[in-house]
Parts: C-alpha cells; structure tokens; sequence
C-alpha cells in the first residue's frame, strides 16, 4: 500500500521549477533516502510530502488524502517533519517545553503523553529542565529529532537528521531512526551520507535538476556505478575500497563481506 505517492507534480516560484513532473510512490513501512547533489530539489520534494507546500501542478497524496485539499493541520497529526536546521524548528524555552509542545498536535492525551515525554527524555538522555540557550548545536539538533519522535508519527520526513553531530550523536540518530521504522513508521529521509542511507534504508530516490533519475532498492543504487558518478553520490569507503582491490573484493558492501573473503583466501592458501 502506497502511504505517499507524488502524481506528477511540479513545483516552482519565479522563472523555472525546483521539482519538474515528479512522479513516485512509497509504501507503507518502508525505509526511503532520498539523494541527490546540491540545489537537486531534496528539500523541496520533503516539505511537499510532509504537506508544508502544496504542488503548483499533479497532486501528493499522503495517506489517502490530498495535500491541496486538505489543511496542513490534518497532515501534523500523522506526520513528523525534521528540519535540516534545528533552529528553525525549536521554538519554546527548555527541553520539556519544547518535547511537549510536539504532543499538542497528537491523539495523545494525559497519562499516556506524560508517559511518553518522560521515556523519550530518558531515552536521549536530556536533562527535562535545560534552557536550550545553552545547548550546542548537535545538542539541539538531537532536540529536535526528539520532538519528532515523541509524537510517534505514521509518517516521518528528516531533512538531513545526522548534520551537525558528533560521532555519539550521530550513531543515537540512526538508531532511532530504525526503530522509529521498526515500530510501523514509513521514513523519508534526505541524506548526503551514503554510510547512513545504506546502514538505514532499503530503496533509494536519487533526485537530479528537479526530476526522479532512479527509485530502486539501496543495493541496486549502489551497484550502479555510472547512476552514482551521474548523481554526483560519494560511495561508501568499502565500496571504493573493493573496486580498488577488484577480483573476488569488488562486490564486497560490508566490512563484514570483505573479511569473509579475506579469511576464505586464507583458508585456500593453507590447504
């Protein structure tokens, strides 16, 4: 079942178009990255499938209901949305202020939303009552990623959710993002880390001047050398290593794959 589908949409503001007939479906429980170089129309493409703006032409229908036809409040009550900036998104004083401030926009109500602001506060491990004045920007960007997932949102939209953290923080936002899918939510994630998109995600949209030029599963994408060169993608530095190395290594995805075919030569070499 499709949970956002894009019936061709353009979408544009002066002379040209950011998004030019877009058309594409993802299915419910599905893991989707979304890639593409710079000025691509990534973000574009995310606001509009969150129902922040409203195609110029086509349609986007988000779980059974059109985005030009509905108000963008009907669309918060099961769509989380990650800006790229924290700081355009946090808007209240402390941590409990602003996590709560999520949960108006949800079903959840008295024990059950209190219950949830206080395991997802555990969870990141925030201090309830810390002005957010005084947190670093990875800080705030884990903030906002909380306020997100405290809602438990159908739908998630996360506009590059890993900038700006540090090697802790980063690791603590893919794991949340998988779990948020592992409970049912269907993800929709720009990235321009192929580490993450490949450790996270099952397909792949790559995005180029405006228009979709691939929509396959992750393994797929990255097996496509000259689709990546194209696309300007980086690929993942084990995936650059094996095709260094070449022979039995060039098909190699993990590190894990890599020592494998590493001990198996042994193994040859000692019979």
């Amino acid at each position: 079942m499709k949970v956002i589908e894009f019936k061709n949409v353009s979408y544009g503001c002066g002379e040209g178009n950011l998004l030019t007939d877009v058309s594409f479906g993802i299915q419910k429980g599905s893991f989707t990255a979304l890639a593409g170089e710079n000025g691509a129309g990534k973000s574009t493409l995310c606001r509009l499938a969150a129902a922040l703006l409203r195609p110029v032409s086509g349609e986007v229908i988000s779980n059974g209901l059109s985005t030009s036809k509905e108000k963008t409040a009907r669309f918060a009550a099961f769509t989380g949305f990650l800006f790229q900036n924290p700081d355009r998104q946090i808007c209240r004083s402390t941590v409990r202020e602003e996590m709560a401030f999520g949960l108006k926009y949800t079903a959840l109500g008295g024990r059950e939303a209190e219950l949830a602001l206080s395991e997802t506060i555990e969870e990141f491990g925030f201090a309830p009552e810390r002005e957010i004045f005084s947190m670093t920007r990875g800080e705030r960007q884990m903030l906002a990623l909380a306020s997100v997932l405290v809602r438990k949102p159908e739908i998630l939209v996360a506009d590059e959710p890993t900038s700006g953290l540090d090697a802790r923080q980063y690791a603590v936002a893919a794991e949340k993002l998988k779990e948020a899918r592992r409970r049912g939510a269907t993800v929709l994630m720009v990235t321009h880390d192929m580490e993450l998109a490949e450790e996270t995600a099952d397909e792949m949209l790559v995005v180029a001047g405006g228009r979709i030029t691939a929509h396959a599963p992750v393994e797929e994408i990255f097996s496509d050398r000259a689709l990546m060169k194209r696309s300007s993608l980086r690929q993942t530095e084990i995936r650059e290593i094996a095709a260094l190395l070449g022979g039995d290594f060039a098909k190699a995805a993990s590190a894990y794959e890599m020592a494998e075919i590493i001990k198996n030569k042994r193994k040859r070499m000692v019979a």
